[in-house]
């Protein structure tokens, strides 16, 4: 006779309640006065521009962008034109969820996901600000289940984007997450000095919006992203000079846009031209 053997489900994420559902259009200059609380919140932009301030810094959110904001962290919402948002509040004793402390942008998965959030609680709650979460009448069947699902696998599909990197090594620790995304910022600059990468090339690779990769690498390396990638190709470029490359040589392998913005970019960095530095080799040989 066949046996059969039960497999215990290890929930990675597990919602436990909802405080709070809303989809809110923003007016100009509309400024929410700060807040902590116990529960995790995370806020999606729909439409326009948003500012998160959260203990004492300030992120600009913007359409299509999500950031997740953890228990016991102050925080704040304001505006500087019309916006449309959509906020959750839920429990979660998942403390993995600690290394989705950023904004991210969503890609196509999420959003699929998060539009059918957004379809299932708006045919589910009444949920007028500030009062609690109630089903409707003719909610449908499991309809708080199928809003919990929907939470838990938005997360999911983003902590495994996380993971998918092969760098990048998934930990709970926040610094050490910043410091691994650093090293992976600069190795890909490294990777890239002879050909032409954009910031929005780098995000798309690690999964995390502008803001916050430049955020964290200027934190670490106290310059910003590309003014780092510039500095490599210009040490990269004084290498050329000693070989003996020409200024229109090294401006097309190096992918500057023409010998003269690669003259402006040296000079600005170096405080003279190539052509200046190269004699100057030669004098000191």
């Amino acid at each position: 006779m066949k046996r059969y053997y039960n497999l215990e489900i290890v929930k990675a994420v597990s919602v436990t309640g909802l405080k709070t559902v809303e989809r809110l259009t923003l007016d100009k200059y509309f400024n929410f006065p700060a807040e902590t609380h116990t529960f995790y919140e995370f806020v999606y932009v729909l439409s326009g521009n948003i500012f998160c301030e959260e203990n004492g810094r300030n992120l600009l959110l913007s359409a299509g962008e999500f950031k997740l904001v953890p228990p016991k962290c102050t925080h704040r919402y304001f505006t500087d034109g019309k916006a449309e948002i959509f906020i959750i509040c839920f429990k979660c004793k998942s403390g993995i969820l600690l290394a989705l402390d950023q904004q991210i942008y969503l890609e196509n998965i999420e959003k699929s996901l998060l539009d059918k959030l957004i379809f299932e609680t708006e045919n589910s709650f009444e949920f007028p600000f500030k009062e609690r979460v109630k089903l409707k009448k003719n909610a449908p069947l499991g309809a708080e289940q199928i809003t919990e699902n929907y939470i838990e696998e938005l997360l999911i599909s983003l902590l495994r984007k996380q993971m998918s990197n092969d760098k990048l090594q998934f930990v709970e620790n926040k610094s050490e997450l910043q410091k691994n995304l650093v090293n992976d910022i600069t190795q890909i600059l490294i990777d890239n000095v002879y050909n032409k990468i954009m910031l929005s090339d780098i995000c798309k690779k690690l999964y995390y919006s502008n803001a916050y990769l430049n955020n964290i690498f200027k934190k670490h390396k106290k310059t910003t992203i590309m003014q780092y990638y510039i500095a490599l190709k210009t040490e990269e470029s004084k290498k050329l000079l000693k070989k003996g490359y020409s200024i229109a040589e090294i401006s097309d392998k190096l992918c500057f846009n023409d010998p003269n913005y690669f003259i402006k970019v040296f000079r600005k960095a170096t405080g003279q031209t190539p052509s200046n530095y190269r004699k100057s080799l030669r004098s000191i040989s």
